[in-house]
């Protein structure tokens, strides 16, 4: 009875960790994507704060009112008079037209950012990172 016994010589195998480098692309659309929420957030609130404040009465002749209105204003214009403000007892008014602005401020940054994706990865489904060695 032969036997023949093989020899197989094992691979070695680097025990080096793998570094995650990311890709230049995914640096640029995670910075645009930063950029635009960021910005988004920063009108959302002074919106929030604006709706906030006539909702519940806030005397328009204090400062921080008055700071509130005049940075939110301009992002709330376009949308007055959009639908009719309901108004409630003592100077409380609903300003439902700044809650429209909120939504369609929200809806374009979303917007911007895929469109920054399509931009940047030219569309196709690239790889968050880039595994090497």
């Amino acid at each position: 009875m032969d036997v023949h016994a093989e020899r197989y010589e094992e691979e070695v195998v680097s025990q080096e960790p793998l570094k995650v480098v990311p890709s230049q692309e995914n640096n640029n659309y995670r910075l645009a994507r930063r950029v635009t929420y960021y910005a988004m957030d920063v009108i959302l609130v002074f919106l929030a704060f604006r709706f906030l404040l006539k909702a519940f009465g806030a005397n328009p002749d204090s400062l921080f009112a008055q700071f509130v209105y005049a940075v939110s204003g301009p992002f709330a214009l376009p949308f007055e008079g959009i639908f009719s403000n309901t108004s409630a007892p003592g100077a409380a008014v609903l300003e439902w037209s700044t809650l429209v602005a909120m939504l369609v401020y929200l809806l374009l940054a979303i917007g911007i950012v895929r469109l920054f994706k399509l931009i940047i990865k030219g569309g196709r489904p690239a790889p968050d990172d880039t595994v090497a060695r």
